[in-house]
């Protein structure tokens, strides 16, 4: 069984936090600085370390549903469809055992005090402080400091004390606003993302397997904001996993290039849905746009030392061997098999794939595409692999797509 890769919960969440971050300068460290309140309310109340970890992840991913439901979450405007993007976010977090709570959390973060107090059985009340800290920083003017809207921000939490909001959190968050340093590390809250329990639960080191399990979670993330490309990073991955397996890559490489294909479109978070939506050609402007996506992802994963060789290539996988691509118009042995494998299946699934405006290209004419760019683009050893075995790579990103279209049609199911 390949080695543990020493890559924390914390970090990974964090990572999908920060892009989602990037949706516009509107929802700025929006999803960070929830995760930041919502831990150190809990921990001014004492919470258990389990739930100081739950509330830090919940804050940090609460509104992953909004993406993929087109919500207005680029205005932070949430209040129209709050329990609906709220059950979305729960079904994207739900299968994952160890957030079971974060999930549950995040379904009831626009859930009142007062309909949590009529059911209590049911509703965990500590998802109460997620609803606090979000409502506190979509009140947050993004263009004057945090500690000079205190006062603002504390008069109308208070005025929903008893009825929208828990009093007892509205009471530490209170006592909270006369600590410099708690206002100082919420102006920038992304070095500060931990918990204050001395056990530091967010800590813990993820396992092989849930570290391939919580990418498929970013994947989803990244392509159900649209119908175009619900589907598409499961499939480089299966893709370029596969491709990998054919060139003798070891089986942790053959896992690390799967993590690069769930995650190798991470940073489109930071490209606007009409870009991305586009299915005809995009001008210089929108072009331009999409051309920085590379450099969002590296960014993103920068915080994640033990995945630097993923973050190459998943974020160098628009390089060319003759030095047209980009972000870094590196050519040659510059870059690495890894880069020219991502590459290679980002276009084999992206033209083989049915798209909703049309359909994926048979063998023969996806062949025409590689020979014509094989010894520029790509690497000619490799499309002659990829040609001489395209049915069974075919097979895999057909099977790969079709798990991953079933989790789309789950998701927008109304169960």
């Amino acid at each position: 069984m390949p080695s543990e890769l020493n890559v924390t919960l914390i970090q990974l969440i964090k990572s999908l936090s920060m892009g989602m971050d990037m949706i516009s300068t509107a929802v700025s460290n929006h999803h960070m600085r929830v995760g930041y309140l919502s831990a150190r309310i809990a921990h001014k109340l004492n919470a258990s370390a389990e739930v100081q970890r739950d509330l830090l992840v919940s804050g940090l991913i609460h509104d992953a549903g909004a993406l993929s439901l087109k919500s207005r979450l680029d205005a932070l405007q949430f209040e129209a469809d709050g329990i609906v993007h709220s059950l979305a976010g729960y079904k994207l977090v739900r299968p994952y055992p160890k957030l079971k709570m974060v999930a549950n959390y995040i379904l009831h973060h626009h859930t009142s005090f007062t309909d949590i107090s009529e059911s209590i059985e049911t509703i965990p009340i500590e998802s109460n402080i997620l609803n606090l800290a979000d409502r506190i920083d979509v009140l947050i003017k993004r263009d004057q400091p945090f500690s000079t809207q205190i006062e603002s921000i504390l008069t109308a939490i208070i005025k929903h004390s008893g009825t929208f909001f828990n009093p007892k959190y509205v009471e530490a968050f209170r006592a909270l606003a006369t600590d410099n340093e708690f206002i100082d590390k919420a102006e920038n809250p992304i070095d500060h993302l931990y918990t204050l329990a001395p056990e530091r639960l967010e800590n813990e080191i993820l396992l092989h397997e849930e570290l391939l399990e919580y990418t498929k979670l970013f994947s989803q993330v990244i392509d159900f904001r649209s119908r175009f490309t619900a589907t598409h990073s499961r499939g480089v991955a299966a893709t370029a996993a596969a491709l990998a397996k054919l060139m003798n890559f070891s089986a942790q490489d053959q896992d690390l290039m799967l993590i690069a294909g769930n995650l190798h479109d991470l940073g489109k978070l930071a490209v606007p849905d009409h870009i991305i939506e586009k299915s005809g050609p995009l001008n210089d402007s929108e072009w331009k746009t999409m051309k920085e996506h590379p450099g969002h992802c590296q960014r993103i994963l920068a915080g994640i030392p033990a995945l630097s060789k993923v973050s190459k290539w998943a974020c160098n996988h628009h390089e060319r061997i003759d030095g047209q691509g980009y972000p870094l118009q590196i050519s040659g042995n510059q870059i690495s098999e890894g880069c020219q494998i991502l590459a290679v299946a980002d276009i084999f699934t992206a033209i083989t794939e049915d798209r909703p405006y049309r359909k994926g290209m048979t063998f023969e004419r996806a062949q025409g595409v590689f020979i014509d760019i094989s010894g520029s683009a790509l690497d000619s050893y490799i499309t002659d692999i990829v040609i001489t075995n395209f049915d069974h790579l075919n097979e895999v990103r057909i099977l790969a797509q079709k798990e991953a279209e079933k989790d789309f049609y789950n998701f927008h199911s109304s169960d």
